[in-house]
């Protein structure tokens, strides 16, 4: 865990700004607006800046963006993040 913290520490302001980039962009549910080029957007991120395996599927409605980061067999991790807007 301390390197992940040494690495958030120093790294911080690049991070916040990398969260702020995501939060701007318009992703609104009820009218589609900003829905799917903000999914790509995360999928491609989780890709280039944490390897991992990132797909946008798609099952009738809005994307969902699944993916799987391989880690070492010692280490289980699992992480499900979901955001959902109900702007109108």
């Amino acid at each position: 865990m301390e390197p992940f913290k040494s690495h958030v520490a120093s790294n911080v302001d690049y991070l916040v700004e990398e969260v702020r980039k995501l939060l701007r962009m318009p992703s609104i549910s009820g009218t589609g607006e900003g829905v799917g080029e903000t999914a790509s957007y995360l999928r491609d991120w989780l890709r280039e800046r944490l390897g991992v395996q990132a797909v946008l599927s798609r099952y009738g409605g809005h994307p969902i963006v699944y993916g799987r980061l391989n880690v070492s067999a010692e280490t289980f991790s699992s992480l499900l993040f979901r955001v959902y807007s109900l702007g109108a």
